[in-house]
């Protein structure tokens, strides 16, 4: 036999063991690495404004990459968040990171939530340029703030599609499994069905 067919044969063998694997493995559909502890806010119903509030500190790159990578061995197509109970931008690796997880996982949706504040056109186009898809600007004051106004006006029309802004009043927005004692009583219905 050839050299090329052995090499097809040896293709199509890795082809139908990675399809295999892909059945085999439960592989999830999103993921969430929050890659750094730290918020320059405090809003109510966040668990980083109260008693559970953590340590500020970032996730270590090696820790990182080695998400990614072990995400690429599987073929994951998925979405990829950059945030949690976190300030994504407060993190000055994030452009690199978002690079990485991009040459990693092409197929992708690459996205975070932030509020805003850090963001300036510059660094939104680093951002664009290294891979991500999409970002979710969360004004929690009950108004778009200027600033974001400024930012989204300059932006291509192209890049408006990828750039999320809502806004939020503080006294209707509630936290995950109620982490946070808050102000807000919000009656309960119905129980959830799964």
């Amino acid at each position: 036999m050839s050299q090329y067919w052995r090499e097809k044969r040896a293709r199509e063998k890795a082809e139908r063991d990675q399809a295999v694997a892909s059945v085999l493995i439960d592989i999830p559909s999103s993921v969430s690495i929050e890659i750094g502890a730290a918020c320059n806010r405090r809003c109510p119903w966040c668990p980083q404004s109260g008693e559970l509030r953590r340590k500020p500190g970032f996730l270590p790159d090696e820790l990182f990459r080695k998400v990614i990578d072990d995400l690429a061995a599987v073929g994951y197509a998925g979405s990829v968040a950059f945030h949690n109970y976190n300030e994504p931008l407060l993190d000055p690796r994030l452009v690199e990171f978002v690079a990485h997880a991009r040459s990693k996982l092409p197929k992708s949706c690459l996205y975070l939530h932030t509020n805003g504040d850090m963001l300036t056109v510059d660094l939104w186009n680093k951002l664009r340029r290294a891979g991500l898809t999409k970002i979710h600007v969360n004004q929690y004051d009950g108004r778009i703030t200027r600033h974001i106004k400024d930012i989204a006006a300059q932006l291509s029309d192209d890049d408006k599609k990828a750039f999320g802004v809502r806004k939020f009043r503080q006294t209707l927005v509630c936290n995950r499994a109620g982490l946070v004692k808050t102000a807000a009583k919000v009656p309960v219905s119905k129980r959830c069905r799964r």
